[in-house]
C-alpha cells in the first residue's frame, strides 16, 4: 500500500492560521471558517511526478470557489468565499491518479462561510486644491472601486496601491465642498459603505505624532541620508494649503540643522525646539513648536544604513553572490567592496578610520571557497559556499554581512 502524502500548509492569506495535516488511515476532516468575499491560499508540498486535482461536494449553490494550480515540487490550492454557507458545509477533497486509479489524499477541508465582515470607514477632510493619500482596509478577495455622491469636488483616482489587505488612493481636492465617497465591489452594484470628505480653507497644523521627535544621529554618517535621523517639514503637517511654503527653524544648531529652509536632520546629540512656519498669500505664519532629542546612535547603525542604499545587496549581483570561474582558480577580494559600501560611502559621506573597527572573514565550505584574513577569496571547486563577514567596531557593536560564493 502506497504511503500517504502529508501535507503541509506553508502560506495562509488573509489572516489565516497555518496547520499541518498528517497522513493516517481515515480520512482527516479539517473544518474551515471564512467570512464572505474572502480568499485564503494554501501552498502545499507534492512530490514531482504527481498532479494533484480535487472533487467538491456541497457547492451545487457556488457557496466557494476552487483553484488549483500545479508547479513542479508545490500546488496551490485558491479557496474563495462568495455567499454565506449557513447549515451547508462545501467540502473538497485532493486526489491524484495513479494508474487509471484515484488515489485519495486522506484530508478533506470542510468550509463554513459566515456574513460578511461589517467595515466602517472614517470621514476625512482636506485643504482646497491639495491632494491627500488615504488608506482604506481592504480584506476581500476583490478590489474596490470609489464613486463621489457629488461630481466637481473630488477627483477620485482610478488606481491605489497595495499593501496586504491596505489600499492607499491618492484623491484631490478640486473646490470646496462636501461629498460622500461610496465603495463597490470593483464591477459591481454591491455597496460596503461611504465616507465623507470635506473639501474646505482648514488650518495648518502640526500632526500629533510629530509634536515630539527623536532622531538617531552617530557623526561617521551624514544624517540627512539616514533614516530616523531626519525629516522634511511637510511631511509632519495637516492641512497644508496649496502653493503655500512651509520652512522651519532650529534653537541649538549643535543639536540639529535644516536643509533648504524644510528639511530638519540631526547635528549632534542633545534636545532643542524646531518652529514651524507656513508663508501664504505673502504672509508668514507660524505653525507650532516641536520639540526635538537627538539620541547618539551605534557605529553599526550607519553601516546598516548604507547597507540600505543597495537593498543590502553589498555585492553587486541582486543576490550577494558572486561567480567565480574555476580557471587558473580565480580569486575575488570582497574588502574593497565592503569599505566602499559599508564604511566608507561616499553617497553618504559616511567615513570610518581603520583603527575603529576590524573585519573578519569566514567560509561555509573551504572545500569550494577559501577566504583569507582580508577578504580575498579563492576558487577551490565547482560548488557554493557562503562567506561570513563579520565587522567589529569599537562601541562594541557587531554588523554581519553574507556574500554568496558560485564556483563554476
Amino acid at each position: 500500500m502506497k504511503k500517504t502524502l502529508s501535507i503541509f500548509l506553508s502560506m495562509l492569506v488573509m489572516m489565516s492560521t497555518v496547520t499541518i495535516f498528517s497522513a493516517s488511515a481515515k480520512v482527516i476532516v479539517k473544518d474551515k471558517t471564512m467570512n464572505a468575499y474572502t480568499k485564503k491560499i494554501y501552498t502545499l508540498k507534492k512530490p514531482t511526478d504527481r498532479t494533484y486535482k480535487f472533487k467538491i461536494k456541497n457547492n451545487d449553490k457556488n457557496y466557494i470557489g476552487v483553484k488549483l494550480k500545479n508547479y513542479k515540487k508545490t500546488f496551490k490550492l485558491t479557496i474563495t468565499a462568495k455567499k454565506p454557507t449557513n447549515k451547508v458545509h462545501p467540502a473538497v477533497t485532493l486526489y491524484y491518479v495513479n494508474s487509471k486509479k484515484k488515489v485519495v489524499n486522506k484530508m478533506r477541508l470542510n468550509y463554513t462561510v459566515n456574513p460578511m465582515k461589517k467595515l466602517t470607514f472614517k470621514d476625512r477632510k482636506m485643504n482646497e486644491k491639495t491632494s491627500r493619500k488615504i488608506t482604506l482596509n481592504n480584506p476581500y478577495a476583490y478590489e474596490y472601486e470609489l464613486k463621489a455622491s457629488k461630481a466637481g469636488i473630488i477627483k477620485i483616482p482610478t488606481k491605489c496601491s497595495k499593501n496586504g489587505t491596505k489600499r492607499t488612493y491618492n484623491f484631490k481636492a478640486l473646490k470646496q465642498g462636501v461629498t460622500d465617497i461610496n465603495i463597490y465591489f470593483k464591477g459591481t452594484k454591491k455597496k460596503l459603505g461611504s465616507f465623507k470628505i470635506t473639501s474646505g480653507d482648514f488650518k495648518t497644523v502640526i500632526l500629533p505624532k510629530y509634536k515630539t521627535l527623536t532622531f538617531k544621529y552617530n557623526a561617521h554618517g551624514s544624517s540627512v541620508y539616514m533614516t530616523e535621523s531626519h525629516i522634511n517639514v511637510k511631511d509632519i503637517l495637516g492641512f497644508k494649503h496649496a502653493g503655500a511654503v512651509y520652512s522651519a527653524t532650529v534653537g541649538d544648531e549643535s543639536v540639529a540643522s535644516i536643509v533648504s529652509s524644510r528639511v530638519v536632520y540631526a547635528t549632534g546629540k542633545g534636545s532643542t525646539s524646531v518652529k514651524i512656519f507656513e508663508e501664504r498669500n505673502g504672509k508668514t505664519t507660524k505653525i507650532g513648536t516641536v520639540q526635538l532629542t537627538c539620541k547618539k546612535a551605534s557605529m553599526r547603525y550607519v553601516v546598516i544604513q548604507n547597507a540600505l542604499l543597495y537593498n543590502n545587496n553589498i555585492f553587486g549581483n541582486g543576490d550577494n553572490t558572486v561567480f567565480l570561474e574555476l580557471k587558473g582558480t580565480k580569486t575575488s577580494a570582497l574588502m574593497p567592496v565592503i569599505k566602499e559600501r559599508l564604511l566608507n560611502n561616499s553617497l553618504t559621506t559616511s567615513e570610518f578610520k581603520s583603527s575603529e573597527y576590524t573585519v573578519s572573514f569566514k567560509s561555509s565550505n573551504t572545500k569550494i571557497a577559501k577566504v583569507s584574513s582580508k577578504g580575498k577569496v579563492t576558487a577551490v571547486k565547482k560548488g557554493t559556499a557562503k562567506i561570513t563577514c563579520t565587522m567589529n567596531f569599537t562601541d562594541k557593536t557587531r554588523y554581519k554581512t553574507v556574500c554568496t560564493i558560485v564556483v563554476e
